[in-house]
């Protein structure tokens, strides 16, 4: 309610020649009653029923556009109808808007009918925290704050009628858009030309992915008109050295790049922190394309601009902020991952839930098992598709982690302690954070942040990913050492992410030593 569907699907619809209809309106002609009588004298659920029989009809038309309900996805029969027979768009309004423009157009909706202005917000709250789930499995969401009908409308068309549509991360002048799709590898050269990047190419990647990868991408790009060549790297974390970007720079400067010359990182984390800093550097700056080939670089590295290299004192201590010009998502590419590194993606992709999405949390708690199987296309995408909104709507908020960004290294602080003291290659990243998520829920609720039902709840979802053995026979002074070196520390006291209840952050420093030391040991006791 107060969304814009009405006003924005008329618009819409004058604007693509399409027929025009709105459920509301079908079911106050069909009853004629208006919505509020109808709540009044048939209650909800009769309501409900008479809304999903006006909408088996409507959806029977052919080149239309339908405004929906704001409660009509809450029936599953609803969701698959509308899945089935067109392209649904979610326009995303925050409670705060939704209320403003409600009371601007002195608009009586039955859910709010007789609520003080402050019950109104919080019924608006509650209502979009139930329904968020099912409005979120549209094809395409649309902020709507701060922007016109006709903005919103136009934001619309460019969106359906765009050649590969994509999610665009907001950053005014450097927003970019993150195209998620089966196969989409296979249109990179339309989408780089539709970008309109130098014809100069430069594919980073690593010894493992140039086999399996390599010769489809060069073929698709070299076809699309793009001058392309390939620089190999060796597969593992030690390439994020200063060493390995030498030598990356050395070949890029041979092959005489020019500022308008793209690099594209295609393969996992490491490719894409080693050719992101190669990009942002070099020259003061080339076009940059992620295509991340591991599910933990889809769902989190490949996004939001962090690139950097590691030090001998710890990881990624060498750095810039560097956002791409597009980052290309192609499902497929996770057929060919061992297990091990599924599970290693599936760390990043509970992080999410935890911090920001207690919905999320407990979908990927119940169906964690058939997730990991990666056979059912829709859920992949869906998976990856809500970690990426999560992390753009963070990075949108706070692009250089001067504020609530810092809540998306929760588990990282433990975790990268943990990747610097065992041996190169003997942990991947995944398992160090899930380590320091186990680590970070105990301190949680050892400072009494978090319930002991809620931290039970949370290592219950983190459990899910094994750890190795090895992690136990580390000290914990050697852990808490290493940690100090964090490029996180600040003032000389560690900044600990942890959370308040699931599906929530928080940021706290200063702690006890002891405290640290008991979750630690916790984690460790755990595996």
């Amino acid at each position: 309610m107060g969304a814009g569907k009405s006003v924005v699907g008329k618009l819409l619809a004058e604007k693509l020649e399409r027929k025009y209809y709105d459920t509301d309106s079908l079911i106050e002609k069909a009853a004629d009653k208006t919505i509020s009588e109808l709540f009044e004298e048939s209650g909800e659920e009769q309501f409900r029923s008479v809304e999903s029989s006006v909408l088996k009809k409507v959806s029977l038309e052919k080149n239309a556009v339908i405004s929906c309900g704001g409660g009509l996805l809450l029936q599953e029969e609803n969701r698959e109808l509308l899945s089935r027979t067109g392209i649904t768009l979610y326009l995303d309004t925050s409670p705060e808007t939704l209320l403003n423009r409600l009371i601007k157009s002195n608009d009586n909706r039955p859910l709010l009918d007789g609520l003080s202005e402050t019950e109104k917000i919080d019924t608006i709250k509650e209502m979009l925290t139930d329904r968020l789930p099912h409005y979120r499995s549209s094809n395409y969401s649309i902020k709507t704050d701060n922007k016109s009908i006709e903005d919103v409308v136009n934001d619309v068309i460019k969106v359906l009628t765009a050649s590969t549509p994509a999610m665009i991360v907001e950053l005014g002048e450097r927003s970019y858009p993150i195209y998620i799709q089966q196969g989409i590898s296979s249109k990179i050269g339309k989408i780089i030309t539709d970008l309109h990047l130098g014809k100069k190419i430069a594919i980073v990647t690593d010894e493992i992915v140039s086999k399996l990868h390599l010769d489809t991408v060069v073929k698709n790009l070299s076809d699309a008109g793009f001058e392309v060549f390939n620089v190999k790297i060796p597969s593992g974390e030690s390439s994020k050295s200063l060493a390995v970007m030498s030598i990356l720079y050395d070949r890029l400067l041979e092959e005489r790049f020019e500022r308008n010359s793209t690099v594209i990182a295609l393969g996992g984390g490491v490719v894409g922190d080693l050719a992101g800093f190669a990009a942002a550097t070099l020259l003061r700056g080339l076009n940059f394309v992620q295509v991340p080939t591991t599910l933990l670089a889809q769902v989190d590295s490949s996004v939001g601009g962090k690139v950097g290299i590691n030090h001998a004192m710890g990881k990624n201590l060498i750095g810039s902020f560097y956002q791409p010009n597009a980052v290309i998502i192609d499902t497929d590419f996770l057929s060919t991952l061992p297990q091990k590194e599924l599970m290693c993606g599936m760390a990043e992709v509970i992080k999410y839930g935890l911090i920001l999405d207690s919905e999320f949390a407990n979908h990927l708690s119940n169906n964690f098992s058939g997730i990991l199987k990666l056979n059912d296309t829709e859920k992949t995408i869906f998976l990856i598709k809500r970690c990426v909104e999560l992390k753009a709507e963070v990075v949108a908020k706070d692009e250089q982690e001067s504020g609530l960004r810092r809540i998306l290294n929760f588990g990282h602080t433990f975790g990268h302690s943990i990747e610097s003291v065992l041996p190169r290659g003997s942990i991947t990243h995944g398992e160090a954070v899930a380590f320091g998520m186990r680590a970070a829920i105990r301190l949680s609720e050892l400072l009494e942040l978090l319930s002991s039902d809620q931290s039970e709840e949370a290592l219950n979802l983190v459990k899910k990913i094994n750890l190795p053995d090895s992690i136990r026979e580390l000290t914990v002074t050697k852990i808490i050492d290493t940690m100090n070196s964090d490029k996180k520390v600040k003032e000389g006291e560690i900044h600990f992410v942890l959370l308040d209840k699931i599906g929530s952050a928080v940021i706290r420093s200063g702690i006890e030593k002891p405290l640290i030391e008991e979750s630690i040991i916790f984690a460790q006791e755990s595996i």
